[in-house]
């Protein structure tokens, strides 16, 4: 069965990496994929969506806070090999990102483009 979803929104990132889990459905802000990319291109290796976009209902499922980014197409949360937390975080500051959670525990950084500047750790 074909990838739904299954085309480019930048260079190295495409539609499907920011699906909802099982829906498939999608939002998705420009500006995260624009600053997405520059991350990717900074780190000059892939940089994985552990998730993108969430519906309320998987939002819910994963226990993601009420409001939460994901449910706009705001947020991402992601990670890549070598990931490292410190360094993860300059990267992301770097690049322009607004919102940055902190799960070292977890290996994964949140990142997105709330329009207003926030940090915190799980």
């Amino acid at each position: 069965m074909p990838r739904l979803n299954d085309f480019p929104v930048s260079k190295h990132f495409r539609l499907w990496e920011f699906e909802s889990k099982p829906t498939r459905s999608v939002r998705l802000s420009p500006d995260l994929v624009a600053r997405l990319q520059r991350l990717r291109d900074l780190l000059s290796r892939p940089v994985i969506v552990l998730s993108g976009y969430r519906t309320p209902e998987h939002n819910a499922r994963v226990g993601g806070v009420a409001g939460s980014f994901h449910m706009q197409g705001l947020a991402a949360d992601v990670t890549w090999e070598g990931f490292e937390i410190d360094g993860a975080v300059q990267l992301a500051e770097q690049t322009g990102f607004d919102g940055i959670g902190r799960y070292p525990r977890k290996g994964f950084l949140h990142v997105d483009v709330r329009g207003y500047w926030a940090r915190w750790e799980e």
